[in-house]
């Protein structure tokens, strides 16, 4: 990714219906990959590559981690989009992505 622009490196935390969903999904990463893709396209109006991994922190919650090809003045919509993707929090927001 790094070869064809910026990039922008992220940390996602799930609300508990997203994880459930994501738990449950029989690929629990394409299901989530698809998720947001479609919320990067809308918010950015094009394809914005992406990879990310699921962690496990040690009291149990599942979030990811990992990149996203982002110009910086694009990070602000961005941001906004891997929340909503991520099932947007509705207290400390600047903790989800």
């Amino acid at each position: 990714m790094r070869a064809s622009g910026p990039i922008a490196s992220f940390t996602l935390n799930l609300d508990d219906k997203t994880e459930a969903q994501v738990s449950a999904a029989q690929s629990s990463a394409g299901w989530l990959s698809k998720r947001i893709a479609r919320n990067l396209k809308q918010a950015l109006g094009r394809h914005v590559p992406f990879w990310f991994v699921f962690e496990v922190t040690g009291d149990g919650r599942l979030h990811v981690h990992g990149e996203l090809g982002a110009s910086r003045d694009e990070l602000p919509a961005a941001r906004e989009a891997l929340r909503r993707a991520g099932g947007e929090w509705a207290d400390i927001r600047q903790h989800q992505a």
